[in-house]
């Protein structure tokens, strides 16, 4: 399992791209990681879903989110955020 979660974990960061909506459009991202310390010691999943507003060379938008500890026993952990940015490419 460990050799497993690794890989993905691996593979995850190797083909992760920001989910970038484009001039105020809504979007979904599925993403994937690893957790380790405390005594957990495995790979989490999760998606998230969200709204960007253009501000010119910025941006600005909310999300939620559910994320899960792929082990037995683990609920999905929700949340709700907000992000900002500024725009470095057309």
């Amino acid at each position: 399992m460990k050799k497993f979660a690794v890989a993905a974990a691996l593979l995850s960061a190797a083909i992760a791209s920001p989910a970038m909506a484009a001039d105020g459009e809504a979007r979904v991202e599925v993403r994937g990681g690893y957790v380790t310390g405390s005594g957990l010691d495995d790979a989490t999943l999760g998606v998230a879903a969200g709204y960007d507003f253009d501000l010119g060379t910025a941006f600005a938008g909310a999300e939620i989110a559910g994320d899960k500890v792929l082990a037995d026993g683990e609920d999905v952990l929700f949340s709700a955020g907000a992000r900002a940015g500024v725009n470095v490419s057309e």
